[in-house]
């Protein structure tokens, strides 16, 4: 089922609902997988950011005093790390000891451990959507390279097929302008649409001698 091996004729009377045939024959015959697109899955939670910690730059001071100053009221405050639970996305404030201000906020560590099961959940739905929106926009892609080629290639028919009516009508007007005479039309159509000799298969097999005769009054 090749749609390349249609006639002209038969490729420029195909309908919509004819041509997503071929493109689903041909997606089958590539072994491309037709699913629907998966639908991302909702968080039941709405968990506020409640703690707003603020990060020290980082960068250099060159005045001793002022470094001393600063370490001794770091020495003073409790410093927190980021942690992360249920993959990347949350992330809450623990406390260490390391001294080194931009702000953020945070989410509880006891807001993400009471609801802790229902993000695993989620987190385990969110990763299988992820591989599975993967899997469908790769066979989307592959979907659409078939789609492309099979309209692209119906579009040039059609093309095609409007320039051969087009032509005709050309031949028709050289024709008269040749009083009739079917070689010396040809010759003319050829000259001006070189194209027309493939498209129309014409073939001229002879050249008058000379040129005809225009009737008075024509």
């Amino acid at each position: 089922m090749d749609i390349k091996l249609l006639t002209r004729e038969e490729v420029v009377a195909l309908t919509d609902e004819q041509i997503k045939r071929y493109v689903d024959y041909a997606c089958a015959e590539q072994g491309i997988k037709m699913f629907p697109a998966p639908i991302p899955p909702i968080n039941p939670f709405s968990l506020e950011k409640a703690e707003l910690g603020y990060k020290l730059p980082e960068g250099y001071v060159k005045d001793r005093g002022t470094i001393d100053a600063i370490t001794a009221l770091l020495a003073k405050t409790t410093m927190f790390s980021l942690g992360y639970d249920h993959g990347w996305e949350y992330k809450y404030l623990t406390p260490v000891d390391v001294r080194d201000v931009a702000s953020d906020r945070f989410y509880l560590k006891a807001d993400l451990d009471s609801a802790k099961d229902g993000l695993r959940k989620y987190t385990d739905e969110k990763a299988a959507f992820e591989k599975h929106n993967e899997e469908y926009k790769k066979a989307e892609s592959a979907r659409r390279a078939i789609v492309d080629e099979i309209y692209g290639h119906v579009w040039e028919v059609q093309r095609e097929a409007r320039k051969i009516e087009e032509l005709k009508a050309r031949a028709e007007e050289y024709k008269a302008i040749a009083n009739g005479n079917e070689e010396l039309a040809k010759r003319f159509l050829i000259k001006a649409y070189p194209e027309a000799e493939q498209l129309l298969g014409i073939t001229i097999t002879s050249i008058p001698a000379e040129q005809p005769k225009v009737e008075e009054g024509a």
